[in-house]
């Protein structure tokens, strides 16, 4: 009983600070706060998207992988963007961007049926569930607050000029927005395709398109 009430008191101490940490992230962003929102939230659903994948690779980690399923989700559901794009069976739109997620998401639903449920003693998150979660819940703390702060701080110079790199970063995100299939049509010589690499850029550019 002692741990039940433990464990219960730990959530609600974690659910308290992350909704204080979204009260603050609301008061600093002001007019902004819908784009920080959907940002943070869209982030948040592709790792709980891809978290069976997730499970399956980094399950010895202590909060089951879950800080890691931000970056898997990212990299999976773009990874596909790019490809159907790349082999022009899809355009590069938000229509796109959206059936890549539902797509991975039913990869991962055939990941939790064929693998996981059947195999529930292997799964920390399925045998120790409160235990999992509790870390989780903290490390969504701690990428929450970096998150705002970070933001905070970019929000003070938030221009596109300034160094040649950040010309250049925003030349092939427009060049990407205007691109219907990858790679993205060359800024500088017209009529030809991008030369050079663009995996940094077109991962903004495809969340920039799903949000």
């Amino acid at each position: 009983i002692s741990q039940t009430i433990n464990g219960g008191l730990i959530f609600y101490c974690l659910g308290f600070a992350f909704i204080t940490l979204l009260v603050i992230a609301g008061s600093l962003f002001g007019k902004e706060k819908s784009e920080f929102f959907s940002w943070y939230f869209m982030i948040m659903l592709l790792g709980i998207i891809n978290m069976p994948l997730t499970m399956l690779l980094t399950d010895r980690f202590r909060d089951s992988g879950w800080i890691v399923s931000k970056v898997i989700g990212i990299a999976f559901t773009g990874w596909l963007v790019w490809l159907l794009s790349s082999i022009k069976i899809a355009t590069f739109s938000h229509g796109t961007c959206i059936v890549a997620c539902v797509i991975c998401a039913a990869i991962n639903l055939a990941i939790l049926l064929l693998c996981e449920l059947k195999r529930r003693d292997r799964y920390r998150l399925l045998t120790n569930t409160s235990e999992v979660l509790q870390h989780a819940f903290l490390l969504e703390l701690v990428f929450l607050f970096i998150f705002i702060v970070w933001t905070y701080i970019k929000a003070f110079n938030p221009e596109a000029f300034g160094t040649t790199e950040k010309l250049m970063d925003f030349g092939f995100m427009q060049a990407m927005f205007k691109s219907d299939y990858m790679p993205p049509e060359d800024l500088w010589l017209a009529g030809k395709s991008l030369n050079y690499y663009y995996v940094g850029q077109f991962m903004t550019t495809y969340l920039s398109k799903l949000s």
